[in-house]
């Protein structure tokens, strides 16, 4: 995924299984996926859509949501950051 691009945060649950459910009550209707991290040493699993070529892109999506999704209050993340949110989460050391 190119790292200037943006994709959209709707969710992020303390259990695998939250976002996994989401997944599949969303995941006909848009393309999901999701990754686990770390929030207040516990862990935290994002849910994501995209990629979106700019952040202005990704914000427009927002309208296109599903209103239950929209409720929500998603918003634009750089691929960059989850990227590096991703490596630090599976190397802490560095």
């Amino acid at each position: 995924m190119p790292s200037d691009a943006y994709l959209l945060q709707l969710l992020g649950a303390r259990s695998e299984k939250g976002a996994r459910d989401f997944v599949r009550r969303y995941g006909e209707r848009l393309p999901l996926t999701y990754y686990e991290t770390e929030l207040s040493n516990k862990a935290w699993y994002v849910v994501v859509t995209g990629p979106y070529a700019s952040k202005i892109k990704a914000q427009a999506a927002i309208k296109q949501l599903p209103s239950g999704l929209q409720k929500q209050k998603p918003w634009a993340r750089p691929v960059v950051d989850v990227q590096q949110q991703i490596r630090a989460h599976k190397n802490p050391q560095g």
